[in-house]
């Protein structure tokens, strides 16, 4: 791909700090060829990232990244995700197969072939800026030409609003300036994600925000533990011997509803629901004295938005 100039990419308004998911890393390949990827290029998730030097294996969550041809690509799945080059690093220049990083400009850079970046979902409802050279079709003016769709990686402004299979597009809020460092990288604009229904598919919903919990009972010191919760989806607590009953407690916000499941829900009791505090009573009677583990898992449900589960541990130490 040919270097794009003034191309830039930021998030401006978004919830990414609950969504472990937001950004993803991977490189961008164009019919299978490792090709550099201007910032905010947007592109979807083709497959896992072959683990370098062992055959067979994949990369967990790491995704070679092609174009997006347009917003309603959907084929990855039936669920459509959109992402673009999040190019917040330090300048790279490449030189044959050598790679140099020079402490100059932070914003607005491309991602070298073959090297891995990372790449930031596109979410309806979230803010996001993007550069002039991201536009193969600039606005005329903010007035009439106030939508952007998507078209091989690029966006395109129009004046007429989407229709329902476009899938993602864009509604342009506004022109900036953006400066980062000391540098104004020039004319961009300030949009909203949308995305219009297809047919046969779904759209992408974030994440419910992430809970947190806290030993209640025992109460916490050197033998008695808890870690984990928040953004990690494992919670583990450890307690000292002949304790027969942990509480937990799970702070969460008021549209938040927590269910239990697992191996042992039988011993898990939940508290009322206090608004934006619950309770979880874990019964460790029978593991009391020779000790042992309770294993359950609490999943956290809110309206529209898709649930969170957590896996917690609960161990009782052995007899000493």
């Amino acid at each position: 791909m040919a270097r794009i100039a003034n191309t830039f990419f930021e998030l401006k308004n978004g919830n990414r700090q609950y969504d472990a998911m937001a950004n993803l890393a991977g490189v961008y390949q164009d019919a299978g060829t490792p090709e550099i990827c201007p910032s905010g290029f947007l592109v979807t998730k083709l497959q896992l990232m072959p683990a370098s030097g062992y055959n067979g294996i994949l990369n967990g969550n790491t995704w070679i990244f092609n174009k997006a041809v347009s917003g309603s690509n959907t084929t990855n799945g039936e669920i459509l995700e959109l992402f673009a080059y999040d190019s917040y690093d330090v300048n790279m220049v490449g030189d044959g197969v050598n790679n140099w990083r020079v402490g100059a400009n932070t914003a607005g850079l491309e991602l070298p072939a073959d090297v891995v970046g990372t790449f930031c979902r596109i979410v309806p409802g979230w803010q996001y800026v993007f550069g002039s050279g991201n536009f193969s079709t600039a606005p005329t003016d903010l007035q009439t030409t106030k939508y952007a769709t998507v078209s091989n990686g690029l966006l395109v402004a129009g004046a007429s609003a989407p229709d329902a299979n476009t899938g993602y597009w864009f509604e342009i809020v506004g022109e900036v300036y953006p400066t980062v460092g000391t540098r104004n990288w020039g004319k961009a604009y300030r949009v909203i994600a949308h995305f219009n229904g297809i047919a046969g598919t779904s759209a992408p919903v974030a994440p419910t925000a992430d809970v947190t919990f806290a030993l209640t009972t025992p109460s916490p010191d050197g033998s008695n533990t808890i870690n984990g919760g928040g953004a990690t989806k494992t919670v583990t607590v450890n307690v000292k011997n002949s304790t027969d009953s942990v509480v937990i407690t799970a702070t969460k916000t008021s549209g938040q509803t927590l269910a239990k499941s697992g191996t042992n829900q039988s011993n898990v009791t939940l508290g009322s629901d206090g608004s934006t505090t619950q309770t979880i009573t874990v019964d460790t009677t029978n593991v009391a004295t020779a000790g042992g583990s309770k294993n359950f898992t609490i999943t956290v449900n809110e309206g529209s938005h898709t649930s969170i589960s957590y896996a917690v541990t609960v161990t009782v130490a052995g007899a000493d």
